[in-house]
């Protein structure tokens, strides 16, 4: 099967197939210089090369490298096809192993595969052994220039060594791989360019023929590159819980996962179209699932495969994710039954009580499920207004809704269809794996999903803050007119945020009420309404922080020009430098050094000057950095001839593209005033930003790594790399720039430096200036609140959160650790998935008698929840929607509520004014 069109992330199947094509063309190259291998091997042969890619049985590399070897002249081998050989070795070695202990087939002679797996390997080893040996080992110039590159930040990294697979290995890697473009170097170049004897391969490709096992060896890769991502993203979860990782940088590292996952899946398919959906994995595999309550127990389905291997890690549980799919079967049949509720117009039923129609499905039981079915109802009638907009383009209430995107979200509402007669039952790879990460974000939040609606109510509460605080001290105080440009946007976002807080607000108050007494018809609606802005803001966490994330983008934004404004942080960043460089303010500013930190670069936010120099030197670089032409300050007319209105128009400022990621979002947002995470294509962004981002950086620095290629990443790399960059670039976005609006403007700072420049001239004593009187002022200033914005901003950043503001889960749930441990001790070959609060087990030698008495092992009933002995039916929970279709009725008597999409216009149309008044949309 050919690979698909190449990408900036690069698969395990990838690499592993780039890296052996990486080997065969370098093997037969050389060889074909010592010998004529067409005459020794028909795979050369004309007869064999018509393609235009020559195929390389395995059992031709060992001759191939002992020709090399045994050559008269010492053929030079690269120290990079060592790295890249030695590669190949450990993943083929990782999947031969993992496929040692699962069935593959329901052949008997799942012996001869793995021999098969084995002897593979046996031949790379050979071929690396070989080759190991040669005298004339040479380091390429990829891999020199690399290694003095990082030569200085490996040594503080990796004192005790570095580590097997780190990221700067990957990193290298890469670069010599042709992830890109076929092998073009025609068969009897020699390594050195000087050798170039022509034959009749020119132009051809050389690559590993393909074995048997290639479908399995792409499955184990594929899964395991998935669990890679579900294990890093439940890890970033956990340090969110200890305080580690902020709300905001989890919620965006899961987004761009959750995008990374439906690439990599869909690309799975396309190479490998037999995997259709989830369920053919574990067809494929073999595997037989068995369900009960929150235990899933998973084994071969033929009983001669596994008898003498124990399971290895990481366990088939957790590669295919069997909990997810059965719950996202739940809420495909959930939503159908709901949909069909909603549109049969004989039951009487149009929004109404849907309790009787209850699902039974054999399914393990999950906290998850819950949250599910709680999203159905707003998931359901959000689908119903999404295709109404795109079928009639009639404006709607919902349409920043329409457009509010999320992986999940998304995902969730493919599965709803009351067009079809039965529900989906076709659930996608990608949406499997998903729904997992979040069934584990869960998990570790103790089942507490609402902590990302806390957070959220948090953030537009302070952002709501800083913004009226902002707002009032411009219309008070500075140039009305600096500020009218944004003025719009800055009311849209603070509309935006003000709808957000009400809405989280609303859900909890009528949610209260509900529990004391039933709502009326009015509350009902507002409460439905609510839920369907949003969905799932209030049971999944990564929803919400995708929203923080959203609104401190663009308040990082609107309040640093709201800081530039009047150049209010440049006037106070010369007055801080000429008072302590001339030796008036001895107490450092924090929050000024901070600003010129973290814009120290090609243009500094404030010009470097002499502590020694004199007042009108500061003043001319005050004058320069405020946008004057550096002529105009070195005439005898200075600062009398300046051109105040031309030159502040080229002031400096405070950079808001210091992050190219969030520019990148905030010029999406731009396009058409959609929120930027909002789209449903974080991980596109993510990726471009970072990837030019690279290339820029090896062009500054010369690399030898050509220009036009793309940069590569590994999945764990980027997602490492994207939580690396959000927490350093936290302290920025959290500062209060607006702050310093408040402090100075530019004219009252010129006014200082000129009239002490003048008291200079005729040798008045530097303390009877008015810069030292302002000082006295600024020292008090510093002494009492100089870093107060660098603190708030760094109290709000991951891994600095005061003890008091972490956020608090009581850990109501049993630890089942301990008695899983004596399963595994009493059960040999038993291995158990990540997930606890449903159980996984795979069972190398397995069965349904096992399973049974497994069932009734004292251990397993602990694990299990009391007082459940089978799988319970589910209510869909729409009890909020009470009243609905009776309202509907009363307001529309002439009208036949068949179609739901009309209802859901003319209702809203007639009923927003009255029952929700501002929220924001």
């Amino acid at each position: 099967m050919a690979d698909t069109e190449p990408t900036a992330v690069v698969s395990r199947y990838r690499r592993y197939k780039a890296g052996t094509k990486k080997v065969v063309g370098w093997l037969a190259r050389s060889a074909s210089t010592c010998c004529d291998v067409a005459a020794k091997f028909s795979c050369f042969q004309s007869g064999s090369t018509s393609r235009s890619e020559i195929k390389v049985p395995s059992k031709v590399l060992t001759a191939l490298a002992d020709i090399i070897a045994s050559a008269e002249a010492d053929v030079a081998v690269p120290k990079h096809i060592l790295q890249v050989l030695e590669d190949v070795i450990e993943l083929r070695t990782e999947c031969a192993t993992w496929y040692g202990a699962q069935a593959v087939s329901d052949s008997t002679d799942l012996a001869a595969r793995n021999k098969s797996h084995q002897h593979f390997i046996k031949v790379l080893k050979e071929v690396h052994a070989m080759l190991s040996k040669s005298t004339n080992i040479q380091a390429s110039a990829t891999t020199t220039s690399q290694s003095e590159e990082n030569k200085s930040s490996k040594s503080k990294k990796n004192k005790k060594g570095p580590r097997k697979n780190s990221l700067d290995k990957l990193a290298n890697l890469f670069e010599m791989l042709d992830l890109e473009e076929p092998i073009l170097t025609p068969l009897g170049e020699a390594p050195s360019p000087s050798s170039k004897p022509p034959n009749e391969w020119n132009g051809k490709s050389l690559s590993l023929e393909d074995d048997q096992d290639n479908e399995a060896v792409a499955l184990w890769y594929f899964l395991t590159d998935m669990n890679d991502v579900r294990q890093n993203v439940r890890q970033l979860w956990l340090e969110y819980l200890e305080g580690q990782t902020r709300l905001a940088v989890a919620g965006m590292v899961t987004e761009t996962a959750l995008g990374m996952i439906e690439r990599a899946s869909n690309d799975f398919v396309r190479q490998w179209p037999g995997f259709t959906d989830w369920m053919s994995m574990p067809e494929y595999l073999r595997i037989t699932i068995g369900i009960n309550n929150n235990l899933v127990y998973l084994f071969c389905k033929y009983s001669n495969a596994l008898t003498k291997h124990a399971a290895a890690n990481p366990s088939p549980a957790d590669l295919i994710c069997p909990t997810a799919s059965f719950l996202l079967r739940t809420f495909a049949e959930g939503a159908w039954t709901f949909q069909q509720s909603l549109t049969t117009s004989d039951s009487g039923s149009l929004g109404g009580h849907v309790d009787g129609n209850r699902l039974s499905a054999e399914r393990p039981y999950s906290e998850f499920e819950e949250v599910l079915l709680f999203m159905l109802p707003a998931l359901t009638s959000l689908k119903t207004w999404k295709e109404c907009y795109e079928l009639t383009k009639r404006p709607t209430q919902l349409n920043l809704s329409i457009h509010d995107h999320s992986k999940i979200t998304d995902g969730l509402m493919s599965l709803i269809d009351a067009n079809q007669d039965i529900p989906v039952l076709d659930t996608p790879i990608w949406l499997v794996f998903a729904c997992q990460i979040c069934m584990d974000i869960n998990e570790v939040v103790q089942g507490m999903g609402t902590c990302g609606a806390d957070g959220l109510l948090k953030t537009t509460t302070d952002i709501q803050n800083s913004l009226n605080e902002a707002l009032t001290w411009v219309q008070k105080e500075m140039n009305v007119s600096a500020f009218a440009t944004r003025k719009s946007e800055f009311q849209l976002l603070e509309s935006l945020v003000a709808g957000f807080k009400d809405n989280i607000k609303t859900i909890r108050r009528l949610e209260s009420a509900k529990k004391i007494s039933p709502l009326d018809t009015d509350d009902t609606w507002v409460l439905y309404k609510s839920r369907c802005t949003i969905p799932g803001l209030e049971v999944l966490p990564y929803r919400a922080a995708l929203m923080i994330h959203a609104f401190k983008d663009w308040s990082y934004d609107l309040l640093t020009g709201v800081g530039n404004d009047d150049h209010a942080i440049v006037a106070m960043a010369h007055l801080y430098g000429a008072a302590k460089g001339r030796g008036l303010l001895q107490v450092p500013w924090e929050d000024m050094i901070f600003l010129e930190r973290i814009q120290s670069g090609r243009k500094p936010l404030v010009t470097k000057t002499r502590n020694e120099a004199s007042i009108m030197e500061y003043l001319r670089h005050y004058a320069i950095d405020l946008g004057a032409d550096v002529a105009a300050t070195i005439k005898p007319e200075f600062p009398a001839n300046l051109d105040w209105k031309r030159m502040l128009k080229n002031g400096k400022q405070v950079s808001n593209r210091l992050s190219e990621l969030r520019w990148a979002f905030r010029e999406r947002h731009e396009e058409n005033q959609v929120l930027g995470h909002q789209r449903g294509n974080t991980y596109d962004v993510v990726l471009a930003t970072f990837t030019d981002r690279r290339k820029r950086e090896d062009q500054a620095r010369g690399s030898m790594k050509s220009s036009s290629g793309q940069i590569k990443y590994s999945p764990l790399q980027l997602l490492q790399t994207l939580t690396g960059y959000s927490k350093r670039d936290e302290p920025r976005v959290n500062f209060d720039y607006a702050g310093f609006s408040r402090l100075s403007t530019y004219g009252y700072a010129f006014q200082i430096l000129q009239v002490t420049a003048e008291f200079e001239a005729k040798s008045v004593p530097l303390s009877a200036t008015p810069l030292a009187y302002v000082t006295r002022t600024l020292r008090a200033m510093i002494e009492k609140c100089g870093k107060d914005f660098f603190t708030k901003a760094q109290q709000q950043c991951s891994g600095r959160i005061p003890k008091s503001h972490l956020p608090k889960f009581e850990n109501t749930r049993p630890d089942p650790s301990d008695d899983i441990a004596k399963l595994i001790n009493k059960y040999p070959g038993l291995s158990v998935g990540t997930s606890r609060t449903t159980v996984e087990f795979y069972d190398s030698q397995g069965s349904t008698t096992r399973f049974n008495d497994l069932l009734y092992n004292n251990d397993m009933r602990k694990i299990m929840p009391q007082g459940m002995s089978k799988a319970t039916h589910i209510i869909v929970p729409v009890e909020e929607l009470g009243e609905a279709e009776e309202t509907a009725r009363r307001d529309l008597p002439d009208h036949k509520l068949t179609d739901v999409y009309e209802y859901y216009d003319l209702i809203w149309d007639g009923k927003r004014e009255q029952i929700h008044g501002r929220n924001g949309f």
